[in-house]
């Protein structure tokens, strides 16, 4: 009998430590979500922007993205397109009971909630559970007006802008640094659009300056997202340590065959998530099924006025489903650090989608 307990207890050990081995191999599962929440304008307007649905409909797609991120219950979050800040950053880690940080982007003339156009003031956010102490480190500016304010307070700015949102958190007393962005939305690079525009011209559809107009619209459309994502992995090594993890999420309205995920991932040594956990799956977060993307392939904006010619080229862009949206991680991880990757938030409920996108859900090991 105590050969036997003796036995039981020197087995016992032998299990716990290699228990203990294997569960520190495996390191920390952390689960990541990046989704555009969609801000439901059209971002056509000065005193108001143009609405696609009422704020009965706004408060259901709220309320079905909720539930959906209790369900999946990540340990980080990205939103883009949040409207209003901040409310919508307080309401949202309110009702999950998560930390949030948040960085307002685009806004317009603003004291607190009253300004112009009063119904936007959008941007970006990042929760984290509230085990891992997540900390705002910092907001930098990638495009738009370089002498805009943009406080929860006071915003004042006169064009479109776009941010990288960084926070920490910590994991068993080691630091995760997060990086959220939404980049500008535009055409990708294709001759077929350069033949488009010469086509209105010579037809006479448009006007030879028109022509030289949109044109150098679209020029400064590829351009501007080149300069965003270099902006944006500036930003990211600046922040982080040489030797300490990131994770980079969010809207880059860019395929990965663009110039600019390209730049991420070869550039700037990072890893695409859902690509390499998925090496053959298309994965599209913007998907023509969805009929919250048909608002933007329409040819007129929401109070009916007809898009220019160039709006239309990238309306019926937004006819061809792809994906756009990420989460990438630095060199600090490896392939093998990836367990899975799934798109989500991508089917109805009760006929309704959450969003125009859907979104990307990630599982990696930390060690």
């Amino acid at each position: 009998m105590r050969y036997f307990i003796k036995l039981t207890s020197i087995t016992l050990i032998i299990w716990l430590a290699t228990a203990s081995i294997v569960s520190a191999a495996s390191g920390k599962e952390i689960t990541i979500v990046t989704f555009n929440t969609w801000f439901g304008l059209d971002g056509v307007g000065t005193i108001k922007m143009g609405e696609y649905e009422d704020k009965k409909m706004a408060e259901k797609r709220y309320q079905i993205l909720l539930k959906e991120l209790k369900r999946l219950d990540p340990d980080i979050i990205g939103l883009q397109e949040a409207n209003k800040l901040p409310k919508y950053a307080k309401r949202i880690a309110r009702d999950l009971g998560y930390d949030e940080i948040h960085q307002i982007n685009n806004s317009g003339i603003k004291i607190g909630p009253l300004g112009i156009p009063y119904n936007m003031k959008m941007g970006l956010i990042i929760l984290a559970k509230k085990p891992y102490h997540l900390k705002r480190v910092g907001a930098f500016q990638i495009s738009g007006d370089k002498h805009g304010i943009y406080k929860d307070w006071f915003t004042f700015h006169l064009s479109e802008s776009w941010f990288v949102l960084s926070g920490k958190i910590e994991v068993d007393g080691k630091p995760i640094y997060l990086f959220n962005t939404h980049l500008h939305a535009g055409l990708p690079e294709n001759p077929g659009y350069f033949q488009e525009l010469k086509l209105l011209k010579d037809e006479g559809k448009i006007t030879p300056k028109e022509y030289q107009e949109y044109l150098e619209s679209y020029n400064g459309d590829i351009q501007r997202f080149i300069s965003e994502t270099k902006k944006t992995l500036c930003f990211v090594s600046k922040i982080t340590p040489s030797d300490a993890p990131a994770i980079l999420m969010g809207d880059f309205n860019a395929t990965e065959n663009s110039d600019a995920i390209k730049i991420i991932v070869k550039d700037g040594n990072f890893l695409d998530t859902y690509r390499i956990a998925n090496p053959t799956d298309r994965g599209f977060t913007w998907c023509s099924e969805n009929p919250h993307t048909h608002f933007d392939a329409a040819p007129t904006y929401a109070r009916g006025n007809q898009k220019n010619p160039y709006d239309l080229i990238k309306a019926r862009y937004d006819l061809v489903s792809r994906r756009i949206d990420y989460i990438f991680i630095n060199s600090y991880f490896q392939k093998d650090n990836i367990l899975d990757s799934s798109i989500i938030l991508n089917k109805p409920v009760q006929g309704l989608y959450p969003s125009d996108h859907y979104g990307v859900l990630s599982r990696i090991t930390f060690h």
